[in-house]
């Protein structure tokens, strides 16, 4: 099955868990129509300044890989330089907070997986 990018459902998210600015979600997958054991499958793009706020996977896995842009993600209570290429996995309890840094769109293709 091929998703047009004109037909991803889009939404934006205020202040997304506790994070400044507005997040737009992509879903490459409608929810009804992701496999089993997939919660997310979308291009997330955080604008300047934006921010996801720092929160915990438990019983699943998110994975993000950066498309484009420059942030920093919270890993381990550290923050860390995120480029495109870049890849993150987070999970088993652990928690992390993204943010963007630049002066471009960050934007990230974001998974999670259930375990």
């Amino acid at each position: 099955m091929i998703t047009k990018s004109s037909d991803l459902q889009t939404e934006r998210r205020e202040n997304m868990r506790g994070g400044a600015g507005t997040v737009q979600i992509a879903h490459a997958a409608a929810k009804g129509a992701l496999p089993p054991g997939l919660r997310l499958h979308a291009k997330l793009t955080l604008p300047p300044g934006a921010g996801i706020g720092e929160h915990a996977h438990e019983n699943e896995t998110e994975l993000f890989y950066v498309l484009q842009g420059q942030g920093e993600m919270l890993d381990g209570g550290v923050w860390a330089p995120l480029f495109p290429g870049d890849a993150t996995s987070t999970g088993g309890g652990q928690s992390h907070a993204l943010r963007n840094t630049g002066e471009a769109d960050f934007v990230v293709m974001a998974t999670i997986v259930l375990q």
